[in-house]
């Protein structure tokens, strides 16, 4: 999906917050939480990520709890959105469009991008992005058995 430049506002639960995070493991873990998946620390946000020029790592607390994640690469023509994860029991009340917004206003002048999935849909298009193409995603084969 593709979103042109223009202001953005942040909206959202009024009882979480939504806060750079400087803690890349923390971050991994709460979306891989919001996954139900479980993997090895660092495996897919390295510690020191967070200092890869123009990424932003986004992490949703509600009562200090982490609930969800987003992360933004700004960078020349744009900015890329992903990583938008919000756990089971908070999903449907804003989280995931809130952090969408975070990700966006760290340059609400460029054009943004993500890749959607079906569940992200209605909340991504509320905040001005346009469906290109349906991303293709690949997955390993089953072994036989």
């Amino acid at each position: 999906m593709i979103r042109g430049p223009s202001p953005c506002t942040l909206g959202g639960p009024a009882d979480i917050t939504i806060a750079p995070e400087r803690d890349a493991l923390l971050f991994e873990a709460t979306a891989f939480r919001a996954n139900g998946v479980s993997a090895v620390p660092g495996e897919l946000h390295p510690v020191n990520s967070q200092g890869f020029p123009g990424l932003t790592l986004f992490l949703a607390r509600r009562r200090g709890i982490p609930i969800g994640t987003a992360l933004s690469v700004r960078h020349s023509s744009g900015v890329v959105v992903s990583a938008i994860n919000v756990v089971p029991e908070e999903r449907r009340r804003g989280v995931g469009r809130a952090l969408t917004a975070a990700a966006l206003l760290v340059a609400p002048e460029l054009p943004a991008t993500l890749a959607a999935s079906d569940l992200g849909q209605s909340a991504y298009r509320q905040l001005g992005f346009i469906e290109m193409h349906r991303p293709a995603h690949w997955m390993p084969p089953r072994p036989a058995i």
